[in-house]
């Protein structure tokens, strides 16, 4: 008779491990705790494995579930979770061995403290014959000059700690139940997707003390998944924006370029938090695997009036001061210094954009790149399509239908442009898309389910990634740009635009009238303005709220 709930589910999922699964089995059996059960899944085993499992199946502790087919770990681990009664979830390998106070100490981290969703350790590798330690497992930071430190014990702040080994974890079964559970799209490093993902979620918990022992072998389940993994893809090939916090330091990876931001105001931070998607920079370290690295200077206490005009080396800066904000612009040195009067209150949407992508979108001209104010979304087929909504025209409301009708999605906000060659490339600057409540209420009924209400904004805010999986991280050739309006109960009408409208058109846009000088480095604005409206087809679009709808496939249609 199985344990009615328990307070710890170990989830082991087994792949032919017949020659190791007893001792590991019986590891976990000897804990020193009382409220937990052991989940054994078999994948399709070829052994013994699943016939030594059953050996053990007279423990209360013990269930045994039995799969015909080989579906990889990730799966194996996510029919665990959902069979699982326990409120933490301890995932454990059919081939290691659990040391002793693992399962106590661990749940009583996540006892005591609430806020903390995750808790891990360190763990100890040995070879296949367990004659010999290869090496000792402890997690670490990644620092930007290439070097490693060390964790101490206790809540973890900044990036994600590196070297986490999954085994030495537990966690609260809802959070991995909120996540989807394992990506079963990703062979190899499924376990470190999780991580990532609960990463941005929940808090973690760093114990100094030694979980578990890991045998290092050939043909374990995870292996035999197949050597070609979509953990790279989505995370490292994407290049997908990432946002990391050491210190006051904040590095944000867009695609090629990276930006360093440099502040002494927490608020600030927290700022970009809520407007930027976090996806944190793995694998790669941060220096020459990039093109060029922009910084960002951030003061809130200095004044304006104390504003260089040349750099220390000599190099010409621009300055421009609006509403209590004031920039110099380092075009020499790809820098500029953000100097905000901290007497001044603004809104948080007027310091995000006057204080990050104003002064970045001015950056991004001396590299044939920049940002515009609009939505960007594609298909395959028919190819980028800008949104340029000014004035209330209704960018949000109109993306969330783009998308669900199978659009990639790369921003409601802030899509960057880069000149290549004769045509225009999209890229994305990924946000959350913001919908006010009346739209909601008038269009958005059926998807309902994918927004949360924020009251800060006192909007329906929806995670991209929730609406297409297949949204970020791609690049398009822009081939359309809609300039829409709104009009009550009139019906959908498309003017098609010349050339010379739609260039009139694109310097309306908020961050284009900023960068309408003579010389250069605005000209590779006009220059990227030039060729949109040269190659694109601009389009007037008026449109009521029932239109809404049916305006992608109409577009789709073109």
């Amino acid at each position: 008779m199985p344990l009615r709930n328990p307070k710890v589910t170990v989830m082991m999922p087994a792949y032919n491990t017949a020659k190791h699964i007893q001792a590991s089995i019986e590891s976990v059996l000897r804990q020193d705790y009382p409220s937990f059960e052991l989940i054994i899944y078999d994948d399709g085993s070829q052994d013994e494995t699943y016939s030594l499992a059953k050996k053990y199946a007279h423990d209360k502790r013990v269930r045994l579930i039995r799969s015909v087919k080989s579906r990889g770990a990730s799966y194996a681990r996510n029919q665990i979770i959902r069979h699982a009664r326990g409120e933490y979830l301890a995932p454990h390998d059919s081939d290691d061995l659990m040391l002793g106070g693992k399962l106590k100490v661990q749940s009583w981290v996540l006892d005591q403290f609430k806020s903390v969703g995750l808790v891990f350790g360190n763990a100890i590798v040995i070879n296949e014959s367990r004659q010999k330690i290869i090496d000792i497992s402890r997690p670490y930071y990644a620092l930007s000059n290439g070097k490693q430190h060390r964790l101490e014990e206790g809540i973890c702040s900044g990036t994600i700690p590196l070297g986490i080994s999954h085994c030495s974890i537990m966690f609260r079964k809802f959070l991995a139940e909120q996540e989807g559970g394992y990506d079963v799209t990703i062979n190899i490093a499924h376990d470190f997707d999780l991580l990532l993902r609960l990463w941005k979620r929940t808090t973690f918990y760093y114990v100094n003390r030694f979980s578990y022992i890991y045998k290092k072998r050939a043909g374990s389940l995870v292996m035999n998944s197949g050597a070609c993994s979509n953990f790279h893809k989505k995370y490292v090939r994407k290049k997908l924006l990432c946002v990391s916090k050491m210190s006051r330091e904040v590095l944000v990876l867009i695609h090629q370029q990276s930006v360093r931001l440099i502040s002494d105001n927490v608020d600030y931070f927290n700022l970009l938090k809520k407007n930027l998607i976090r996806i944190f920079p793995i694998l790669k370290k941060v220096g020459g695997n990039f093109k060029t690295e922009i910084v960002l200077n951030v003061l809130f206490t200095a004044q304006l009036d104390n504003i260089s005009l040349l750099g220390a080396d000599g190099a010409a800066i621009y300055q421009w001061h609006s509403q209590g904000i004031g920039y110099t612009f380092n075009f020499h040195r790809a820098c500029v210094s953000i100097f905000i009067n901290s007497r001044m209150k603004f809104k948080e949407s007027h310091l995000y954009h006057a204080a990050f992508l104003y002064p970045l979108s001015q950056l991004f001209l001396k590299f044939y790149t920049t940002i515009v104010h609009a939505s960007l979304v594609s298909t395959d087929k028919t190819g980028g399509t800008l949104i340029m909504g000014r004035d209330g025209a209704g960018k949000s409301t109109l993306t969330v239908p783009f998308v669900a009708n199978g659009f990639r999605y790369y921003s409601d906000e802030h899509p960057i442009l880069e000149l290549r060659q004769d045509h225009v490339i999209g890229l994305g600057l990924a946000n959350v898309i913001g919908v006010p409540p009346f739209s909601m209420k008038n269009n958005f009924m059926k998807m309902e389910r994918l927004f949360n209400y924020d009251l800060a904004t006192q909007k329906y805010r929806v995670d991209p990634r929730r609406l297409n999986k297949d949204a970020l991280g791609k690049t398009c050739r822009v081939q359309r740009i809609l300039f829409p309006v709104f009009q009550k109960d009139k019906k959908l009408t498309l003017n098609r635009l010349s050339t010379q409208q739609t260039w009139e058109r694109l310097l309306k846009d908020d961050y284009s009238l900023a960068c309408r000088q003579p010389k250069k480095p605005w000209t590779n604005h006009m220059k990227i303005m030039k060729t949109l409206s040269q190659t694109c087809q601009g389009i007037e679009v008026l449109y009521s709220p029932k239109d809404i709808w049916r305006l992608p496939d109409v577009i789709r249609s073109m």
